[in-house]
Protein backbone atom coordinates (compact mmCIF):
# COMPACT_ATOMS: atom_id res chain seq x y z
CA UNK A 1 0.00 0.00 0.00
CA UNK A 2 1.06 3.40 -1.01
CA UNK A 3 0.50 6.15 1.84
CA UNK A 4 0.43 9.47 0.90
CA UNK A 5 1.16 12.27 3.49
CA UNK A 6 0.05 15.81 3.57
CA UNK A 7 3.86 18.27 4.06
CA UNK A 8 2.82 21.79 4.86
CA UNK A 9 0.37 24.13 3.74
CA UNK A 10 0.45 25.95 0.59
CA UNK A 11 -2.79 27.89 -0.91
CA UNK A 12 -1.36 28.68 -4.49
CA UNK A 13 -3.86 26.44 -6.82
CA UNK A 14 -1.20 26.21 -10.08
CA UNK A 15 -3.01 23.52 -12.66
CA UNK A 16 -0.73 20.45 -12.11
CA UNK A 17 0.02 19.17 -15.77
CA UNK A 18 -1.07 15.59 -15.77
CA UNK A 19 -0.25 13.69 -18.95
CA UNK A 20 -3.26 13.86 -21.89
CA UNK A 21 -6.68 11.90 -21.76
CA UNK A 22 -5.99 10.35 -18.27
CA UNK A 23 -9.57 9.95 -16.94
CA UNK A 24 -10.52 9.98 -13.33
CA UNK A 25 -13.30 8.87 -11.70
CA UNK A 26 -14.60 10.27 -8.52
CA UNK A 27 -16.64 8.25 -6.37
CA UNK A 28 -17.95 8.11 -3.02
CA UNK A 29 -20.98 9.50 -0.72
CA UNK A 30 -22.01 13.10 0.20
CA UNK A 31 -17.96 13.72 1.41
CA UNK A 32 -16.91 13.41 -2.28
CA UNK A 33 -20.28 15.35 -3.36
CA UNK A 34 -18.98 18.28 -1.49
CA UNK A 35 -15.61 18.69 -2.73
CA UNK A 36 -16.22 17.19 -6.05
CA UNK A 37 -16.64 20.58 -8.02
CA UNK A 38 -13.53 22.01 -6.93
CA UNK A 39 -11.42 18.46 -7.98
CA UNK A 40 -13.56 17.99 -11.04
CA UNK A 41 -12.43 21.68 -12.19
CA UNK A 42 -8.75 21.08 -11.12
CA UNK A 43 -8.19 17.76 -12.69
CA UNK A 44 -9.86 19.00 -15.71
CA UNK A 45 -7.19 22.12 -15.78
CA UNK A 46 -4.36 19.23 -15.44
CA UNK A 47 -5.87 17.87 -18.85
CA UNK A 48 -7.68 15.12 -17.59
CA UNK A 49 -11.19 13.82 -18.12
CA UNK A 50 -13.11 13.63 -15.25
CA UNK A 51 -16.10 11.59 -14.05
CA UNK A 52 -18.39 12.10 -10.71
CA UNK A 53 -20.63 9.29 -9.15
CA UNK A 54 -21.69 10.56 -5.95
CA UNK A 55 -24.64 9.67 -3.65
CA UNK A 56 -25.80 11.26 -0.52
CA UNK A 57 -26.21 8.90 2.76
CA UNK A 58 -24.90 5.66 1.17
CA UNK A 59 -22.02 4.12 1.94
CA UNK A 60 -21.07 0.59 2.07
CA UNK A 61 -22.97 -0.30 5.63
CA UNK A 62 -26.41 -0.49 3.42
CA UNK A 63 -25.69 -1.88 0.17
CA UNK A 64 -29.51 -2.40 0.34
CA UNK A 65 -30.24 0.78 0.13
CA UNK A 66 -27.55 2.01 -2.56
CA UNK A 67 -25.11 -1.20 -3.63
CA UNK A 68 -21.87 0.26 -4.07
CA UNK A 69 -20.11 -2.86 -5.12
CA UNK A 70 -23.03 -3.06 -8.06
CA UNK A 71 -22.07 0.39 -8.91
CA UNK A 72 -18.22 0.14 -9.50
CA UNK A 73 -18.99 -2.64 -11.71
CA UNK A 74 -20.83 -0.03 -13.65
CA UNK A 75 -17.94 2.20 -14.02
CA UNK A 76 -16.40 3.15 -16.93
CA UNK A 77 -13.03 2.01 -17.35
CA UNK A 78 -10.72 4.87 -15.89
CA UNK A 79 -6.97 5.60 -15.29
CA UNK A 80 -7.89 6.19 -11.58
CA UNK A 81 -10.63 5.97 -9.02
CA UNK A 82 -10.32 8.37 -5.88
CA UNK A 83 -12.64 7.21 -3.56
CA UNK A 84 -13.68 9.72 -0.20
CA UNK A 85 -16.74 7.35 1.62
CA UNK A 86 -18.11 6.19 4.82
CA UNK A 87 -19.59 9.61 7.22
CA UNK A 88 -22.55 7.70 7.09
CA UNK A 89 -21.43 3.91 7.91
CA UNK A 90 -21.48 3.64 11.59
CA UNK A 91 -24.34 1.26 11.73
CA UNK A 92 -25.07 -2.60 11.65
CA UNK A 93 -24.66 -3.93 8.62
CA UNK A 94 -26.56 -7.43 7.53
CA UNK A 95 -24.29 -10.46 6.66
CA UNK A 96 -25.30 -14.07 5.76
CA UNK A 97 -24.36 -14.94 9.44
CA UNK A 98 -26.78 -12.31 11.29
CA UNK A 99 -26.36 -8.44 12.13
CA UNK A 100 -22.97 -7.03 12.81
CA UNK A 101 -22.74 -4.06 14.77
CA UNK A 102 -20.61 -0.89 14.95
CA UNK A 103 -18.03 -0.88 17.27
CA UNK A 104 -17.11 -4.95 17.53
CA UNK A 105 -14.23 -6.76 15.49
CA UNK A 106 -17.28 -8.52 13.40
CA UNK A 107 -18.41 -5.48 11.97
CA UNK A 108 -14.89 -4.39 10.73
CA UNK A 109 -13.81 -7.58 9.30
CA UNK A 110 -17.12 -7.28 7.29
CA UNK A 111 -16.39 -3.35 6.24
CA UNK A 112 -12.77 -4.28 5.23
CA UNK A 113 -14.00 -7.30 3.58
CA UNK A 114 -17.07 -4.87 1.33
CA UNK A 115 -14.32 -2.76 0.88
CA UNK A 116 -12.35 -4.88 -0.74
CA UNK A 117 -14.88 -6.18 -2.92
CA UNK A 118 -15.57 -2.37 -4.08
CA UNK A 119 -12.07 -2.13 -4.76
CA UNK A 120 -12.26 -5.24 -6.94
CA UNK A 121 -15.03 -4.82 -8.79
CA UNK A 122 -13.52 -1.40 -10.03
CA UNK A 123 -10.16 -3.22 -10.80
CA UNK A 124 -12.00 -5.95 -12.79
CA UNK A 125 -13.65 -3.19 -15.06
CA UNK A 126 -9.77 -2.36 -16.33
CA UNK A 127 -9.13 0.40 -13.07
CA UNK A 128 -6.28 -0.41 -11.75
CA UNK A 129 -4.85 2.64 -9.86
CA UNK A 130 -7.33 3.35 -6.61
CA UNK A 131 -6.51 6.31 -4.21
CA UNK A 132 -9.00 6.68 -1.40
CA UNK A 133 -9.17 9.54 0.63
CA UNK A 134 -9.08 9.25 4.23
CA UNK A 135 -12.36 10.59 5.96
CA UNK A 136 -10.61 13.86 8.56
CA UNK A 137 -11.36 14.15 12.06
CA UNK A 138 -15.33 15.29 12.83
CA UNK A 139 -16.29 17.60 15.80
CA UNK A 140 -18.92 15.12 17.72
CA UNK A 141 -17.11 13.35 19.27
CA UNK A 142 -18.94 10.19 19.23
CA UNK A 143 -18.93 10.84 15.24
CA UNK A 144 -15.04 11.16 15.45
CA UNK A 145 -14.50 7.79 17.04
CA UNK A 146 -17.22 5.76 14.87
CA UNK A 147 -14.68 7.45 12.08
CA UNK A 148 -11.68 6.40 13.67
CA UNK A 149 -12.89 2.77 12.90
CA UNK A 150 -14.05 3.38 10.06
CA UNK A 151 -11.12 4.83 8.62
CA UNK A 152 -8.84 1.61 9.73
CA UNK A 153 -11.40 -0.47 8.64
CA UNK A 154 -10.98 1.27 4.94
CA UNK A 155 -7.12 1.52 4.83
CA UNK A 156 -6.85 -2.63 6.00
CA UNK A 157 -8.25 -3.45 2.54
CA UNK A 158 -6.66 -0.70 0.79
CA UNK A 159 -3.72 -2.01 2.00
CA UNK A 160 -4.52 -5.64 1.22
CA UNK A 161 -5.39 -4.69 -1.95
CA UNK A 162 -1.99 -2.82 -2.90
CA UNK A 163 -3.57 0.67 -3.41
CA UNK A 164 -3.16 3.57 -2.39
CA UNK A 165 -4.18 5.56 0.48
CA UNK A 166 -4.67 9.68 0.86
CA UNK A 167 -4.39 10.99 4.68
CA UNK A 168 -6.40 14.32 5.02
CA UNK A 169 -6.17 14.30 9.63
CA UNK A 170 -3.14 16.20 9.34
CA UNK A 171 -3.90 17.84 6.84
CA UNK A 172 -6.99 19.50 8.23
CA UNK A 173 -5.99 20.37 11.89
CA UNK A 174 -3.77 22.56 13.28
CA UNK A 175 0.17 21.72 13.44
CA UNK A 176 -0.99 18.40 12.03
CA UNK A 177 -2.35 16.51 15.50
CA UNK A 178 -5.21 15.29 13.19
CA UNK A 179 -7.83 16.79 15.77
CA UNK A 180 -10.40 18.87 14.29
CA UNK A 181 -10.69 22.44 13.42
CA UNK A 182 -12.94 24.31 11.22
CA UNK A 183 -10.32 27.05 10.21
CA UNK A 184 -6.49 26.93 9.26
CA UNK A 185 -4.09 29.98 9.98
CA UNK A 186 -2.89 30.70 6.50
CA UNK A 187 0.44 32.13 6.00
CA UNK A 188 -0.76 35.76 5.58
CA UNK A 189 -1.97 35.15 9.55
CA UNK A 190 -5.71 35.27 7.80
CA UNK A 191 -8.46 32.57 8.90
CA UNK A 192 -9.16 29.85 6.21
CA UNK A 193 -12.92 28.17 6.90
CA UNK A 194 -11.92 24.67 5.38
CA UNK A 195 -15.13 22.95 7.43
CA UNK A 196 -18.44 23.08 6.75
CA UNK A 197 -21.21 23.99 9.50
CA UNK A 198 -22.13 21.06 10.35
CA UNK A 199 -18.45 19.69 11.60
CA UNK A 200 -18.32 16.98 9.15
CA UNK A 201 -18.23 17.75 5.30
CA UNK A 202 -15.45 19.63 3.89
CA UNK A 203 -16.32 23.18 2.66
CA UNK A 204 -14.84 24.43 -0.37
CA UNK A 205 -12.22 27.01 0.47
CA UNK A 206 -11.29 23.52 2.45
CA UNK A 207 -11.53 21.18 -0.92
CA UNK A 208 -8.86 24.02 -2.62
CA UNK A 209 -6.15 23.14 0.25
CA UNK A 210 -7.19 18.91 -0.16
CA UNK A 211 -7.20 19.41 -4.16
CA UNK A 212 -3.68 21.06 -4.14
CA UNK A 213 -2.47 17.88 -2.48
CA UNK A 214 -4.80 15.13 -3.70
CA UNK A 215 -4.20 16.44 -7.60
CA UNK A 216 -0.43 15.42 -8.28
CA UNK A 217 -0.96 12.70 -5.68
CA UNK A 218 -3.19 10.87 -8.21
CA UNK A 219 -0.74 11.34 -10.66
CA UNK A 220 1.88 9.63 -8.70
CA UNK A 221 -0.24 6.82 -7.86
CA UNK A 222 -1.57 5.99 -11.53
CA UNK A 223 0.16 2.67 -13.22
Amino acid sequence: MKLLKFAGLGLCLAALPLAAKESVLLLGDSMMKAIAPTLEQKFTAAGCDVKTTAAIGTGLARLDLYDWIAKAAEQSKADVAVVMMGANDNQPMRTAGGIVRHGNPEWDKEYTARAANFMAALQKNGIKTIVWVELPAMRDDKLEADVRGINAAAKAAVSQAGQTWFETRAMFSKGGDGKYVAYLIQGSGMPLHVRAEDGIHISRKGADVLAEKLVPAVKGAIR
